[in-house]
């Protein structure tokens, strides 16, 4: 069974399942929403996974702390997992860190645990992977180092900063050190023209990063056979490259990325996992430059063009005017329900 909070404009999901040995009865809570969000916990112990470090996924808050987080799953990515595990025992939550047992990495590959039902899609474990080639890296790890050091830092001193967990095993492959290269590269040629302050262009990468190493998974449930796609806030770029990679998104249940956001989605895309129902958890947010709020009217009319039937968490308003209404309760043959 999927729970999808209406959390406001954020994600904040449970999913549970009596057949799935990957949590042996535990629910597991995808994202917690935003700050405004408070998320009641019925159960003694609980997984959950952080997708991403944005706010809108990681500031909400529980009801009680009478319970237990027996693991916590987020991106095999080195900015991340600082942000992720910095912001989680920043002292504004329940206390909930104080009961984590362990904290697993997940990527492109890896599974949660023994559980055959769950297939992890992104983030890639290869950072070259995560960013286009027009980036184009040419900075040597010479010049990055030297890039650093005048600004008071080093590449060692980055990778080796602490965490609020030692005891995280990173995956065979994993460098932090080729992430920081990239991450410094990449800050370096924002701040080329003298326009852009040190300060700003790290702020602007870490923005930047966050969606694109967003935790995709497939979810598999045996006894109704759907199969559900979860995708935080994954853009196009993490799809294109599944599709590049003949990687099969085909789902059943589609949590739509980025609460609706048009850059996250496409046709070809939709059209590869070609869902039969598409949720949406949103609250008419509106972002940077954006003319149209969130969810956009395009990734609706593409939805509805698709014949998937579509939920919302909230009335979608358009100038005024409420142009979807939201859902509440059980979603007919999806196995999943809004609250």
């Amino acid at each position: 069974m999927l729970t999808v909070f209406n959390c406001g404009q954020g994600d904040a999901i449970k999913l549970e399942s009596d057949c799935c040995v990957f949590n042996s009865g535990k629910p597991l809570y995808i994202d917690l929403g935003p700050s405004s969000f408070t998320c009641t916990i019925n159960s003694p112990v609980i997984d959950l996974l952080i997708t991403h470090s944005h706010d809108d996924h990681i500031c909400g808050k529980f009801n009680n702390n009478n319970f237990i987080v027996d693991t916590l799953y987020i991106p095999a990515y080195f900015p991340e997992i600082y942000k992720i595990l910095k912001k989680l025992l920043r002292g504004q939550f329940v206390k909930i860190p104080t009961a984590f047992q362990r904290v697993e990495l997940l990527w492109e590959g890896s599974t949660f645990g023994k559980c055959r039902h769950m297939e992890v899609l992104n983030p890639p474990l290869n950072p070259n992977d995560i960013f286009s080639k027009k980036n184009n890296f040419e900075f040597s790890l010479q010049e990055v180092e030297l890039f650093l050091e005048q600004n008071g830092t080093s590449v060692n001193d980055i990778v080796n900063q602490d965490t609020p967990f030692n005891n995280i095993t990173y995956p065979e492959g994993y460098s932090g050190r080729v992430f920081v290269t990239i991450a410094v590269s990449i800050i370096k040629q924002l701040t080329r023209n003298g326009n852009v302050t040190i300060e700003k262009a790290i702020k602007r990468f870490l923005e930047f990063d966050a969606n694109k190493i967003s935790v995709v998974f497939k979810y598999y449930e045996e006894i109704s056979g759907l199969v559900y796609l979860m995708t935080g806030d994954a853009d196009r770029s993490v799809f294109n490259r599944l599709i590049k990679k003949n990687r099969c998104l085909k789902s059943d249940v589609l949590k739509v990325p980025h609460h609706g956001s048009i850059k996250n989605l496409s046709k070809r895309i939709l059209s590869k996992i070609s869902p039969s129902v598409a949720i949406i958890s949103h609250n008419n947010g509106k972002f940077g430059k954006a003319q149209d709020t969130h969810p956009n009217t395009g990734v609706i009319d593409m939805l509805k063009k698709s014949g998937s039937a579509v939920y919302y968490t909230n009335d979608v308003i358009k100038n005024g005017v409420l142009t979807e209404s939201a859902h509440s309760g059980q979603i007919v043959n999806a196995a999943t329900v809004i609250i």
